[in-house]
Parts: structure tokens; sequence; C-alpha cells
């Protein structure tokens, strides 16, 4: 190779033109009066340090079908039975620090799910029809979802991992309650910063690894 170029194994069968690795980067060289000379160097973008979770305490779903549960999901998102194949995870937990426990719903199947995650709900006990009413809705959501102990208007701040979809790398976002809903987009909520670490409660710990494929929603 020409001087000042960089270096390349002796008795290979080079191409006329290759990928070697170097220090700098990928180099592309070729072939020219019997050396190899350097044609071009790609520069490769490191990737800053992810979020670490630390301090995460799991809460496996509930197993129990709450049909007051599914008739309000059913009527929210306009389900039809026999025609929407539809489960759902859900957890109880206190959002609002009210000691009253909100109802979180992660739910599955090809009308609620894409490549980027599937719609989630929160929801509050009311005096309606089915006991419930939807508070917060959630599209491209990806289990587990981290409940932090940091809060925002009253509310615990969410956590969630965005990617697929055309997301690119994988990253955590944070949504940050309005004071009347969370953001129901988490691909738009701030990036958790790259390095800093991740904490409180990972809801739906067993939906995330299949272990638990959800309960049917049966009830419309």
């Amino acid at each position: 190779m020409r001087e000042g170029m960089f270096p390349y194994y002796d008795g290979y069968a080079w191409p006329t033109r290759n990928w070697v690795w170097t220090a700098e980067g990928p180099a592309l060289v070729y072939w020219y009066q019997g050396e190899y000379c350097l044609l071009a160097v790609r520069q490769i973008a490191t990737q800053p340090a992810a979020p670490s979770l630390v301090a995460v305490a799991s809460m496996v779903p509930e197993k129990q079908p709450d049909a007051n549960l599914e008739r309000t999901i059913a009527r929210y998102y306009g389900l039809q039975q026999g025609i929407d194949d539809v489960h759902y995870y859900y957890n109880r937990i206190d959002l609002d620090g009210d000691d009253k426990l909100e109802t979180f719903v992660l739910l599955s199947g090809p009308t609620l799910c894409g490549t980027g995650g599937c719609s989630a709900v929160i929801l509050k006990q009311s005096g309606g029809v089915n006991g419930y009413r939807v508070v917060s809705n959630f599209m491209l959501v990806r289990a587990p979802i981290i409940v932090s102990g940091q809060k925002s208007n009253g509310w615990r701040d969410l956590i969630m991992e965005v990617s697929g979809g055309g997301a690119g790398a994988p990253a955590y976002h944070i949504l940050h309650h309005t004071g009347s809903r969370y953001p129901s987009n988490p691909s738009a909520a701030p990036r958790v910063p790259a390095g800093a670490g991740v904490a409180g409660t990972a809801l739906f710990a067993d939906s995330a690894d299949g272990s638990f494929p959800g309960i049917p929603l049966t009830s419309f």
C-alpha cells in the first residue's frame, strides 16, 4: 500500500476493491500499479450510552379477567365480538397519590398493535355503566412500562421504550402528565438522557418475555 495509507494483510487474494477494517474505521482500498491504495474511510457514528435500568421493581400483570374492564375497553375502541381478537394485561397502581388504584391496561392483537408497539389505557373507577372511565390512552407502547417515583402535576412520570416502526435505535422516553392527561405518543415525549439511570416500578413484567400471553377479551 502506498506510503501513508493504512496497512493491509499480505498474502490475501484481494479483489479490485475491498473494505478493510482500520483503527480509523472501515477503509475502501483498490489495486493500482501493483499495490493497494486508500480510496475512502467510512466514519461510523458512535451511539451514546443508553440509559440503564436501576432499582426497578417488577409488577406482574393480574391474571383474573375483569368483565367490566373488558366492556369498557371494547366500547372505547369500538371492538366487535367475533371480529377483533384482543388480549390484555392489566396492573393496578396508584398513579396520582389519592390512595386509590388506577388500572393500567396494555392491549395486544392485530387491531391494536403495529410494528412500533400496541395501544394502552389508564382507567379510573367511576359510577358509570361498567364502573370505569378512560383517563389517558397511548399508542406505540412496549412492555414493560416503568412508573417512576418522580411526579408531574401530581401524577407519577411514565418511562417507555420506543423502538421499531422506523423509530431508529431503541430509546427510553419519559411521559409527564400535563394536568389533564399523559401524552398519547411516547415517541414524541422527551428522551431519558443518555447514561442516566431509570428507576421505578416495571408494569407488565412477564408480558415482555412472552411467558404470559395475556387475558383474552371476551366481554363486549
